[in-house]
Order: C-alpha cells, then structure tokens, then sequence
C-alpha cells in the first residue's frame, strides 16, 4: 500500500488484499468492484465472509462473517479511539446480503498503520515498547468492549488478528491459529 490514503482509498486496499487471501468481502456502501451489504443504520466497514475457522477457541470463537472497522490512524489517537465507541454500536445489529441474514459476532479494527507496519497505531515520538504497550491496550480495549474484537494487522507478511491473548492467520480464506500469542513486550 502507497503512503498516506483517505480512509475509502485504505478500505478498498484493504478489502482487495482481503479478497486477494481467499475471502468474500462486503462494503457498507456501493465501492468499486465489491457488493455491498444493509442492515442497520450504523454499519461497520467491511464485511467479511471466510471459508473455514480450523482454531475454535473456548474464549472467542470467530464466527463467519466478521466485520473490519477501518480508521487511518496518522492523524491523531483520538480519531482510533472513536472507532472503539463504533464498534461498540455495532454489537446486537442486524444486517444481511443476497445469501446471509444475521448479527456479526466479531468486529476487527484495521488500521493503515497496521497494515503497513503491523502496529494499529505509532506514535512518532514513542519508543518501541511505549508503541507495543499502546497497541496492547488497543487489543484489550478493544476487547473489554465485546470480549470478540480485536485487531487486524499485517505481520511477518501475514494478514493477523490480535486478540489480548492469541494470534489468527488469515490464510487461503480460512482463519488459522498462528502458534504464537499475541505480543505486548518487545523481543529483544
């Protein structure tokens, strides 16, 4: 992905990386080659449809479809944090495409950073183990909101989501655990 975009710019990218790894991903609005979903009024970003979840986990199962809050994250933490009061929102919300009517269990913020850079957000006067205790905190925020949300990120060249304990792999349009837990200190 370029430099800096406009978060639609960012959304399409992402949803074509997405698509790109084997998923089925729906826009909250007509967007260039993507179909859309409806539902309620307040809708997340993305929607995104995976062929097989080979982790079930006890503390969050991820269920299929998931929803992608996108943010671009350069700008401010403020504009991250509102996310999270977003995705709150969304918990309980019905929404439906041709072939699927229901309430999204999980939602996943994504950040340009994040993709970029693995890290949701980076302050630039940070030191390393200040910008993994941000996004730790982030995760676990995030989490406190609906205990099923996390992160998406690009890490080690691997689309991730981050929960506050366990890492997914999304691979081949399925979600796979990737054998490691999710980071809050830096490994020297």
């Amino acid at each position: 992905m370029k430099g800096n975009m406009k978060e639609k710019e960012f959304q399409i990218a992402l949803a074509r990386l997405l698509t790109y790894y084997g998923f089925e991903v729906y826009f909250d609005k007509n967007v260039s080659e993507f179909p859309t979903f409806r539902g309620d009024k307040e809708k997340p970003d993305l929607l995104v449809f995976y062929n097989k979840n080979n982790r079930i986990n006890k503390i969050m199962n991820i269920q299929s479809p998931f929803a992608i809050e996108t943010k671009i994250a350069y700008r401010s933490f403020n504009s991250l944090s509102k996310s999270i009061l977003q995705i709150k929102k969304y918990n309980g919300k019905e929404y439906y495409t041709d072939n699927w009517k229901g309430k999204i269990k999980n939602v996943f913020l994504s950040t340009e950073m994040g993709i970029k850079g693995g890290l949701s957000f980076e302050w630039s006067l940070g030191t390393p183990d200040f910008n993994l205790g941000v996004n730790w905190a982030i995760i676990h925020i995030l989490f406190s909101v609906s205990q099923l949300s996390g992160v998406l990120i690009m890490k080690d060249n691997e689309l991730v989501i981050e929960t506050p304990n366990l890492a997914y792999e999304l691979k081949g349009g399925n979600i796979e655990f990737s054998g490691r837990k999710t980071e809050c200190i830096r490994q020297e």
